[in-house]
């Protein structure tokens, strides 16, 4: 007798796999200097990101999100799931800002992620990668200009006041399609 492979099983456990898919990092400073009320508005502004997303149905069925902290460690705190299923999340600030280690990190899950769609048949739309932070690495010169080809290569584009407190919010959008 042979055994039935369930959908989540054919498509890698990804969801509504005819549905092309958008995965999103969530790429977040917890450092010391995010203490008081940047790491509040960081907490609310990550609930109000689902709340919000959630409500478009189309959204809702495409977008992944990925949660990544950084302080002088990084931690994935959540691989990559449909935004619905997000956990809720309290960070607590700690740590110093090792930026470039955080950065690669990200990069590398959208690239993973964009290979598990792509070897699975599922359509995808660019990986967005938001960065959330107080602008001030401390990682090393080096590290920072190691990553420089991966910004050539990428389109970021800061917004400031995300946080109502003059913090950054970096957007990395990959140049290439999933497609491509």
């Amino acid at each position: 007798m042979s055994e039935q492979i369930t959908k989540e099983q054919l498509f890698g456990g990804i969801a509504a796999p005819s549905e092309p898919h958008m995965a999103c990092v969530l790429l977040l400073d917890i450092s010391s200097s995010m203490k008081g009320a940047p790491i509040q508005s960081l907490n609310e502004a990550i609930a109000k990101f689902k709340q919000q997303v959630c409500q478009d149905p189309l959204a809702r069925k495409r977008v992944e999100v990925a949660i990544v902290t950084f302080e002088t460690h990084v931690e994935i705190v959540s691989d990559f799931m449909p935004i619905d299923q997000m956990p809720t999340i309290t960070l607590e600030p700690g740590g110093q800002t090792h930026m470039a280690e955080a950065i690669q990190v990200a990069i590398d899950l959208v690239k993973k992620r964009t290979r598990e769609y792509q070897g699975v048949g599922v359509p995808c739309f660019k990986p967005w990668i938001f960065m959330i932070t107080d602008g001030v690495s401390m990682s090393t010169k080096e590290a920072m200009q190691e990553l420089q080809p991966a910004f050539t290569k990428r389109s970021p584009r800061g917004v400031t006041d995300a946080l109502s407190s003059g913090h950054l919010v970096w957007m990395i959008m990959i140049r290439k399609s999933c497609s491509s």
